[in-house]
């Protein structure tokens, strides 16, 4: 188990270099091009985290590529936890400046 760990960390480390050639520059900081396996790499990045800090520095480095990101903590029985999950996501996508009152 603690030799899984560590490989994870170090793909982990190795992802998160990756973050700040999410996306093309084609010249001008407006004209960048953000593409679907970079939202999900991101979103995957952000999922395993270890902890709050760690968190916060991932979200501060995408933020400077670009990406908007919330995180929110769930747990329980997952089908009577749908509505949860989704109301908890909502208040932090908020919260992070993903969306706006609008889009709620």
């Amino acid at each position: 188990m603690q030799k899984d760990t560590g490989n994870m960390q170090k793909d982990m480390g190795s992802m998160q270099k990756d973050t700040g050639n999410m996306q093309k520059d084609t010249g001008s900081r407006d004209e960048r091009v953000m593409g679907s396996k970079d939202v999900v790499k991101a979103a995957i990045l952000l999922a395993l985290t270890a902890d709050r800090v760690e968190e916060k520095q991932l979200q501060k480095d995408l933020m400077a590529n670009g990406i908007h990101s919330a995180a929110v903590d769930y747990g329980g029985e997952f089908i009577s936890s749908v509505m949860k999950i989704i109301e908890r996501a909502v208040v932090s996508a908020k919260r992070e400046g993903v969306i706006r009152e609008c889009h709620a």
